[in-house]
């Protein structure tokens, strides 16, 4: 029988013999081994495809943007494990069948071998391919949502209306209508936020369109928001990928702000109306509405689709006990008075139900008296200046009557500069300080610092009456559209504004004579006039535009009294990157005090030195060809900023000329970049500013350190010795030591940093040998890290204690007083220090009792000989606010708490309360998380659970402590070869009583149980259980695991009445409402009945084979 068995196995390979007859035979011969091989890869890459996920979820959850090619990577992933799985279910079928239908199944064999080899090297490759340095990009900016939104019956009724529309299945289209002022955009952002808050759509995006339609800013506020940038440049190719994004997305909300005209979706790439027709019965079940705003029905009217397709709602005006109600608020209650109360409700009937102008009066007029309330009443009777265009009559004269109520100079002036601004621009509060210092806005002030802190008032107290808003980006503002035009026609006589309004060519130069203040940013000009006469000219504001040619010398000459220019993003049509000088008129601006040129790359003629007046000259983000000696001429500069500029040429020594620095003796602010290469001379001349206050730099080495020298006591700081302060925060100090320990308070090059230490928010040390502790190694000043926030220590070889006490010696004058080290830690990051032994060598000193307790964030990584995080009960109760504990690869750590109460007098306290994530990885020492009494532990507030790769721990919580986490959302446990269970049952009291008698966890959604050999169930013992949120399950690779716990008889398909998925192993599972632990109990017994077939085949197999 064996022999006819091989000679028709010999003959059916000759049938179909293509390829060289070896080749074939090791197709064969090789089959289970290749099914073997294809299974473990399948579930490597799937491990990689798991741990990107988290990298990726975690960086959702920060708000991140995920790479492309992330996405595209994952999408691939997907591809591949599908087809490698169909493979070995192809497989599995023929185990089945494979001695009655072997001579038929020979060719499938010999198929699916050659295709799991093609799979096998797929798997390899893409394997490979999914090792990214980071999953995603900087977190798009967080939309602010005003806090003054305010809903009355009018407002009530209109938002009940749309978010009917929004959840019905007929209208795709609502528009809404209304004048100036009567709060459109405040109630689309409503609707987005309810729309978000309900989840009702996949994606919300929000775009401003304003009077001026720029058809590439609206489709990048989309873009922004839905997470993903254009590679295209033209507005074609942007409208095609724009619309590909939006189509793949099941349901979006997108809301079209402030149109003023009929707007062309398709060109902006935005799928409606045809697209819809394409597919009339929604067989795709995509759901795409569309909300816009505009001052106009008939804007509405021209893009609806249909009648019963679309909905137009017209937003009314205040009722007038609405419109007393919305004044009273802001104005106070005073206006009930009677002294008040007649000449307020004239002041109310004169505001006309309009929410804008009612709240900036309102806030306006507080706390002013009644002949105040009488001027402002008759103010708003007066007839509206005839010039205005685009605003209402009772909008206008109500933000006017704000407008004149301001009462500093100051305030008025930054209100109206805001105004040069483009449509919805978000405005830089540092921009403003540069462009006010040069015009010599601030008055009383010292310094630029006393003028930024000016500025940021000033804005406050503009926001705060409503004449400004938030900005969506860090540090930014904003100014309302229908305020901008406001603003523009109360400055119309000094400023001349066309801002972003596609301007090609330079305006009438005989038009423009008067005027003190121009600004035709972000336009299409490609030239300048011949010559100009303005003489009255102080800013200028022409950044955005594409001119390449430069700026005639009779243009300069007729600008004497200009005191701020701004020519930042000047490109080129045909090369974004050309290079353009500083042209040599600038020589003729004499009066120039603030100089901004961004983002160019740029050569600096010689001319620049006769700039004399200059203070503040930023060439940020510039290639910079060479600086001159001649700067060394700005005798009177007092911000010079070069952060992120870079040098065309490779090798450069330096960038600062000899002798330069110590010239600029009134320069207060020095930002710089790696680019500059400090020398030990240029640092020496730091000696001479003795008005410096804000410095930024990188130096290259120690021995760029001059002996003796030292860094002022500086307000703001970003520095870094062999280091980056790219992307950093404000007082930043990162040092690397290329030196003995003992050296590093005491040789003169490290000296330098001590001054800085008071004021250190961001302290990182690295890289540092024979530092045997951090404090108070020979720490001087003792409250010289009062404000530190962030400690980051990491490859110092010899450290072993972050505090040591014993060497912690108090002069006896000075023993009782409480000193402020550490008060402010808020997170502290311990990284590869192979001698590190804990947190504190002894008890902690009493000097230091206020230390710590701020701390929220913790990280152990590689701290191999640290044996417990928190040693003692008396430390750990130091750490009340900690939110996050991360401890990963500190092999010879055996519990992360120690809880064993030492003292008799020990008062007891529930502790970590605060504590939201905790992470446990690759810890093969570990036996128990917490050594003692858990009674101690209350974990109420934990939410995600990470613990991999502990070998030895063979119960992860007690069922008091399982009982407490009512917050936990996320729980993974991981390659922990001895778990035997994850929740333990707790001994009956003496009493006889049982402490624990249901385990509840409410919140949790995910489980997942990977690689754990040993583990027989979530919990061995009769405890119930109930999982009323949880949505996804993962048991993966548990051979022992037959059940996953009790539950309530009566209720066991009520216990995880949320469950949506189920993956056992390889295997995808929708529950159907059908009890967890049949699911996990059936498929314990197919594993079985497999593992009896898989032994049957292989004895067969040999039996064939001998």
């Amino acid at each position: 029988m064996a022999v006819d068995i091989v000679i028709s196995t010999i003959g059916k390979i000759g049938e179909f013999m293509v390829e060289p007859i070896g080749r074939k035979f090791e197709y064969l011969i090789h089959y289970n081994s290749n099914m073997e091989t294809l299974k473990d890869q399948v579930q490597i890459l799937e491990e990689v495809r798991k741990d990107v996920q988290g990298s990726v979820d975690a960086a959702t959850a920060k708000g991140e943007t995920i790479k492309n090619e992330v996405r595209n990577w994952m999408s691939r992933v997907e591809g591949v494990i599908l087809e490698a799985r169909k493979i070995l279910e192809d497989d599995a079928v023929q185990n089945k069948r494979w001695f009655n239908r072997w001579f038929l199944d020979l060719a499938s064999r010999y198929r699916l071998s050659r295709e799991s080899e093609d799979k096998i090297t797929a798997t390899a490759k893409i394997k490979v391919d999914g090792q990214f340095d980071n999953v995603s990009m900087p977190a798009a900016p967080l939309e602010i949502v005003s806090q003054d939104f305010v809903i009355f019956e009018s407002t009530r009724l209109a938002i009940m209306e749309i978010m009917e529309a929004l959840e019905g299945n007929i209208i795709n289209f609502i528009g809404i209508y209304g004048m100036a002022g009567v709060g459109k955009t405040t109630l689309v952002k409503e609707i987005e936020r309810r729309a978000k808050e309900d989840m009702l759509f996949d994606a919300v995006v929000i775009a401003v369109v304003s009077r001026t339609v720029e058809v590439k800013n609206i489709q990048q506020q989309i873009a922004d928001m839905l997470g993903f940038k254009f590679d295209e440049k033209r507005e074609q190719g942007r409208a095609g990928r724009l619309h590909a994004r939006l189509k793949s997305v099941d349901k979006i909300l997108i809301i079209l702000d402030d149109i003023w005209d009929t707007l062309d979706l398709a060109a902006i790439g935005i799928p409606f109306g045809d697209d819809d027709h394409k597919d009339p019965e929604n067989v795709n079940r995509k759901v795409r509405k569309i909300v816009v705003t505009t001052r106009c029905r008939l804007a509405c009217n021209s893009m609806t689709t249909g009648i019963e397709t679309s909905k137009i709602i017209h937003l009314n005006a205040l009722s007038e006990n609405e419109s007393w109600g919305l004044l009273k608020m802001n104005a106070g209650e005073v206006i009930d008075s009677p002294e008040l109360n007649s000449v307020a409700k004239k002041v109310c009937r004169e505001c006309g139900g309009l929410p804008v102008a009612l709240v900036t009066v309102g806030r306006a007029m507080r706390d002013k008296a009644l002949e105040e309330w009488e001027e402002a009443a008759l103010e708003l009777q007066k007839p509206m200046p005839s010039n205005i265009e685009g605003t209402d009559e009772i909008v206008y004269k109500c933000l006017k009557l704000s407008y004149d109520h301001l009462k500093k100079r100051e305030a008025k002036s930054m209100f109206l500069l805001c105004c040069l601004f483009p449509e919805d621009y978000n405005i830089c509060i540092e921009v403003l300080v540069r462009y006010g210092v040069g015009l010599e806005m601030f008055k009383d002030v010292l310094t630029i610092q006393e003028a930024r802190r000016r500025a940021h008032s000033i804005t406050k107290n503009l926001k705060d009456s409503c004449l400004l808003l938030a900005g969506t980006e860090t540090g930014c503002i904003k100014m309302n559209n229908v305020v901008r035009d406001v603003a523009k026609t109360i400055a119309s006589d000094i400023y001349f504004v066309k801002a972003g309004v596609k301007l090609m060519e330079w305006p009438n130069a005989e038009t423009l004579k008067h005027f003190t203040g121009i600004s035709v940013m972000y336009n299409q000009i490609n030239g300048y006039p011949a010559s100009w006469d303005c003489s009255d000219l102080q800013i200028l504001l022409m950044q955005g535009n594409c001119i390449e040619q430069p700026m005639p010398d009779g243009v300069f000459k007729g600008m004497t009294a200009l005191k701020v220019f701004d020519q930042s993003d000047i490109i080129s049509k045909g090369d974004p990157y050309f290079s353009r000088k500083l042209e040599p008129g600038f020589s003729y601006l004499t009066s120039l005090r603030t100089l901004i040129i961004k983002n160019c790359r740029i050569a600096a003629p010689a001319a620049i030195g006769n700039m004399k007046m200059l203070e503040v000259l930023s060439l940020a983000n510039c290639k910079l060809l060479d600086l001159p000696q001649e700067i060394g001429e700005l005798t009177n500069i007092r911000l010079l900023d070069l952060e992120d500029c870079h040098h065309s040429r490779k090798k450069l020594n330096a960038i600062f000329p000899p002798n330069v620095i110590s010239r600029w003796s009134r320069l207060e602010e020095l930002y710089s970049s790696s680019f500059m290469k400090y020398t030990r001379e240029h640092i020496a001349e730091l000696k001479s500013l003795s008005h410096l206050t804000t410095l930024i730099m990188e130096v290259p080495d120690f021995g760029c350190i001059p002996e003796g020298f030292s860094f002022p006591e500086l307000e703001v700081f970003k520095i870094a010795i062999r280091g980056s302060v790219h992307h950093k925060q404000s007082n930043y100090l990162e040092v690397c030591g290329w030196v003995n320990a003992k050296k590093f308070f005491a040789i003169p090059s490290l000296g330098c940093v001590k001054p800085l230490l008071k004021r250190t928010q961001y302290l990182k040390l690295s890289s540092f040998e024979g530092l045997r502790t951090i404090f108070p190694y020979q720490l001087e000043d003792r409250d010289g890290l009062a404000v530190l926030e962030t400690l980051e220590v990491s490859d110092c070889v010899d450290l072993e204690y972050l505090i040591d006490s014993e060497e912690w010696k108090m002069p006896p004058v000075i023993e009782q007083h409480q000193h402020t080290c550490l008060m402010h830690l808020e997170k502290l990051d311990l990284q590869c220090l192979g001698s590190f032994k804990g947190l504190c060598h002894g008890a902690l000193p009493a000097e230091m009792s206020t230390s710590l307790q701020k701390l929220k964030s913790m990280r152990f990584f590689k701290c191999v000989k640290l044996s417990s995080v928190f040693a003692s009960l008396e430390l750990l109760q130091r750490f009340d606010e900690l939110e996050e504990l991360s401890v990963d690869s500190c092999e010879a750590l055996e519990y992360v708490f120690n809880l064993k109460i030492e003292k008799p007098a020990f008062e007891e306290k529930k502790m970590l309360s605060h504590l939201r994530e905790l992470a446990l990885c690759d810890l093969p020492a570990m036996k128990c998380i917490w050594d003692g009494p858990a009674r101690l532990l209350r974990l109420h507030n934990l939410q995600i659970a990470d613990i991999q790769n502990c070998k030895k721990l063979k119960v992860l919580f007690d069922a008091s402590v399982a009982q407490s986490l009512c917050q936990l959302r996320k729980l993974l446990v991981k390659g922990c070869d001895e778990l035997e269970t994850v929740v333990a049952k707790e001994p009956q009291r003496q009493d006889g009583r049982v402490t624990v008698d249901i385990v509840v966890f409410p919140q949790l959604v995910e489980l997942s149980l990977l690689y754990l050999p040993n583990l027989a169930a979530f919990c061995l013992d009769s405890l119930p259980f109930k999982w009323p949120s949880l949505e996804k399950v993962e048991v993966r690779q548990c051979p022992k695991m037959e059940t996953l716990a009790a539950t309530v008889d009566s209720e066991e398909n009520q216990s995880t009445p949320k469950l949506k998925q189920i993956k056992l192993d390889e295997v995808d599972l929708i529950p159907h409402g059908r009890s967890l632990n049949k699911f996990i109990q059936k498929y314990s017994e197919a594993r079985e009945l497999r593992n009896l077939i898989n032994d049957h085949q292989s004895r067969m197999r040999g039996l064939t084979e001998s």
